[in-house]
């Protein structure tokens, strides 16, 4: 995989989901320009409320819930927050805890698998992955129903908990994706896939590539003439349909954002003279080429693409 000319790249989030959908080949191109204010940190939502004096030792019963018992002996609120006109149901975002922290003192599993998502007294479907004991921190998906321009403290991070594991129901594995690059290592030679386990090498890239993103801290930029490039340390897709979402601010009109050969199949985004593209080919030489004419300069503004195939 290679992304080149000069680009900056928010999550290069390549998000790699299966697509439930009984049509062979579908490909569907959306396309949303944000300003940096119009977006708040942690894939849309801001949680900061989370891990910030706010655990409360649980030492009474705090819910009625057939789930709850005393042995979960910690929460922690997250206060999320939804800038835009629009009610999200089930809406998955995340939030990054210090899990050594919380390993150190025995307050939480080594594997997480004590941890619970409640909002409004029930519990919600969730994933995690965690970098511990190689690195400290660990990522917690979760579902969320929030409204419009508000902000809500209903929702509470459980764990403490010796006796049970990763929730049989609302454990959900495969509802954040396969894969997520997030770019927020700031001077690594190398950026975490926070839901797979595919690990990107950064080429001809270093700490001065690390800039200000739109979601969360950090972007990368990649500048063709250095010949800057991640290149991923095994394939990323699934057999089948698969959708690709990606962040992107273009210094220039013309050039690649992303492109992959997986043999025997090829895909490609770019720009061409102001229009953005989507270039896709499979093992039976079935081409799909679609394009869209930005109706302003497509350069110093962040763009949001999703494109799904398969």
């Amino acid at each position: 995989m290679s992304i080149l000319n000069k680009k900056k790249i928010k999550k290069l989030i390549i998000l790699i989901n299966f697509l439930i959908t009984p049509i062979i080949f579908n490909s569907i191109f959306t396309l949303n320009s944000f300003s940096k204010s119009q977006v708040d940190n942690n894939n849309d939502f801001n949680n900061d409320g989370f891990n910030k004096g706010g655990e409360i030792k649980i030492s009474k019963p705090v819910s009625q819930q057939i789930w709850w018992n005393k042995s979960f002996q910690w929460r922690n609120p997250i206060i999320t927050t939804n800038p835009y006109n629009i009610d999200l149901t089930d809406y998955m975002t995340y939030i990054r805890i210090n899990h050594t922290a919380l390993v150190e003192p025995g307050k939480i599993q080594d594997d997480l698998g004590d941890i619970r998502v409640v909002e409004n007294g029930q519990l919600r479907n969730y994933y995690f992955k965690t970098l511990y004991p190689s690195g400290d921190y660990a990522f917690i998906w979760f579902e969320t129903d929030i409204y419009a321009n508000c902000a809500e403290d209903d929702i509470y991070l459980y764990y403490g908990n010796n006796q049970v594991g990763p929730s049989a129901v609302y454990y959900k594995i495969e509802r954040a994706g396969i894969h997520w690059w997030g770019f927020e290592e700031v001077s690594n030679s190398s950026t975490e896939d926070s839901v797979g386990n595919i690990v990107g090498t950064l080429n001809n890239l270093d700490a001065d590539d690390w800039e200000d993103g739109l979601i969360e801290d950090y972007s990368l930029d990649f500048d063709s003439s250095n010949n800057e490039y991640i290149q991923l340390a095994s394939d990323p897709l699934p057999s089948g349909q698969f959708s690709i979402s990606l962040w992107f601010n273009a210094d220039s009109i013309d050039g690649t954002i992303f492109d992959m050969t997986q043999n025997p199949v090829y895909f490609y985004i770019g720009l061409r003279n102001s229009r953005i593209e989507w270039y896709y080919e499979d093992s039976d030489d079935a081409e799909v080429q679609l394009n869209y004419e930005f109706p302003i300069s497509p350069t110093s503004k962040w763009y949001h693409v999703v494109v799904t195939g398969g």
